[in-house]
């Protein structure tokens, strides 16, 4: 039996895998998907600049180094075991999977965020056409082409700034106003449905709009940024017991503490007054837990950990 099952493999879950070990805590961490990295795995281009005294870097990046920093300590790590359930028992936790593996631990943190994402595949005819693009490619490849472009406004936003390149950049979908400075862009209404199929090296596009007025378009490449998917296998379970938030969260009484002993939650999957929503944020609460749960365990244990610089397994590694 470890001392502390962490439920979620994001950014909150694996730093509080690290601290945990720094309170020299037996760790076993369960994840629902088949990767460590929560839902900057989305993102992986993305940078991220709230990490304190970090220089800005790709996600990707950010995820590598949570990765390599929740294994400096022995972490027994799990993948694609999604859990559904809790079952408090007289002095720990159960922790059951989605395929019925059960899991002990003397306390558990919940950094399920709110719940596990996941790409949705956009199916309109000749989705694997390689004039397709899911992610948006180097602006050579749309030098001097007619792209069209669907996706939330704000990736749109983003995508246009490399296409300034493109011959002509059609947008639908995206339901704001563009800048005035995107001269080649060309904006029309959300279709009813859509159809593609490849003509040639082309996209022949046919779009559909109420009253069955049909409009065909004849395309070089279509970039479609996915829309995606939220499971939170949790979810069900975690509302037995606690007043949620739509999301999943539950609501935690400070330092990642809830009002059911051995049972914490960290990050994007709890809620409290004066929340900060940032991976900083979801950090420092990993750390709060780590240390309450050592005091949880063993009631004269020191109620702040040291700090890395001082740690002894730390500097056994220098």
């Amino acid at each position: 039996m470890e001392d502390v099952i962490i439920i979620g493999g994001g950014p909150a879950g694996l730093y509080s895998a690290f601290y945990c070990g720094m309170r020299g805590l037996s760790v076993k961490l369960v994840e629902g998907s088949s990767q460590l990295g929560g839902k900057l795995n989305f993102y992986p281009e993305r940078i991220i600049w709230d990490l304190g005294g970090v220089e800005p870097r790709p996600a990707k990046e950010v995820v590598a180094a949570l990765r390599e920093q929740a294994a400096t300590f022995p972490t027994k790590v799990l993948l694609n075991q999604a859990v559904v359930a809790l079952k408090q028992q007289a002095e720990h936790w159960q922790v059951i999977t989605k395929e019925g593996q059960v899991h002990e631990a003397k306390a558990v943190i919940v950094a399920t965020g709110t719940g596990m994402v996941a790409k949705q595949p956009v199916i309109w005819g000749d989705a694997q056409a390689p004039q397709i693009d899911y992610k948006l490619a180097t602006a050579e490849r749309y030098r001097d082409q007619t792209v069209l472009l669907y996706g939330s406004f704000a990736k749109v936003k983003r995508a246009l700034k490399k296409l300034t390149v493109a011959k002509k950049v059609i947008v639908f979908g995206a339901e704001k106003k563009f800048p005035a400075e995107f001269t080649n862009l060309h904006v029309i209404p959300e279709p009813l449905r859509v159809t593609v199929k490849e003509v040639e090296n082309q996209l022949a596009v046919t779009l559909t709009f109420p009253g069955e007025n049909v409009q065909p378009l004849l395309v070089d490449c279509l970039v479609a940024f996915q829309q995606v998917n939220h499971a939170h296998p949790l979810k069900s379970e975690l509302s037995k017991r606690f007043e949620i938030s739509e999301f999943g969260q539950v609501t935690t009484l400070g330092q990642g503490k809830t009002d059911l002993a051995g049972l914490f939650a960290v990050g994007d999957a709890s809620q409290y007054e004066g929340k900060m929503n940032m991976i900083a944020g979801a950090i420092y609460e990993g750390l709060q837990t780590a240390n309450q749960i050592a005091v949880y365990l063993n009631n004269e244990a020191e109620p702040v950990g040291k700090v890395s610089t001082h740690h002894p397994e730390l500097l056994k590694k220098l």
